[in-house]
């Protein structure tokens, strides 16, 4: 049933509301309803360290590209959290009739931001979707799911891009 689904916000909806068809026949509208959540802000919850990490970034001056495989616009959802100003693009599934394994994606956010493939890292926790941008010659970090509500460990990419732009500037020196 999910195969194709984030390809489009159409496939998106319908593959969700086909999954919830058995509850609809039980309670009228709640396949709506669910979906509407699901894709609300009243849906998602940040990690806990995602806003410091955001912002240490920014400070530095590093570019942020959210590629996603969601076929529904994250903005809002950035936007109710105050952190889209933190974040230079989005690059979604949805937006693109593309998903991460395929790696158009990875392409994609890297012309967004006009950087090769070796001075990005992508983080990401599935290593299937996530760990296809390492075709793309993309060094990739994958943290693993924490319970809801714990912090992700993002903020080990900081150490991680400090080390590389030490790295970067001795090999340039």
């Amino acid at each position: 049933l999910a195969k194709g689904r984030d390809l489009s916000p159409e496939l998106h909806r319908s593959c969700w509301l086909a999954l919830w068809t058995d509850l609809d026949r039980l309670c009228p509208g709640i396949a709506e309803a669910l979906y509407a959540h699901e894709t609300s802000a009243a849906g998602w919850q940040p990690y806990p360290d995602a806003r410091e990490v955001l912002e240490a970034l920014a400070v530095a001056g590093i570019p942020v590209v959210v590629v996603s495989d969601v076929a529904f616009d994250l903005r809002p959802i950035f936007d109710h959290y105050e952190m889209r100003h933190l974040v230079r693009d989005f690059v979604l599934s949805g937006e693109h009739g593309s998903i991460k394994p395929w790696g158009e994606l990875f392409r994609i956010a890297l012309e967004t931001v006009g950087v090769a493939p070796a001075r990005a890292l992508m983080v990401g926790d599935n290593p299937a979707n996530d760990g296809a941008a390492t075709a793309a010659g993309i060094t990739t970090l994958l943290l693993p799911v924490p319970a809801t509500g714990h912090p992700r460990n993002l903020a080990l990419v900081l150490p991680l891009l400090g080390a590389y732009v030490r790295l970067r500037n001795e090999w340039l020196a």
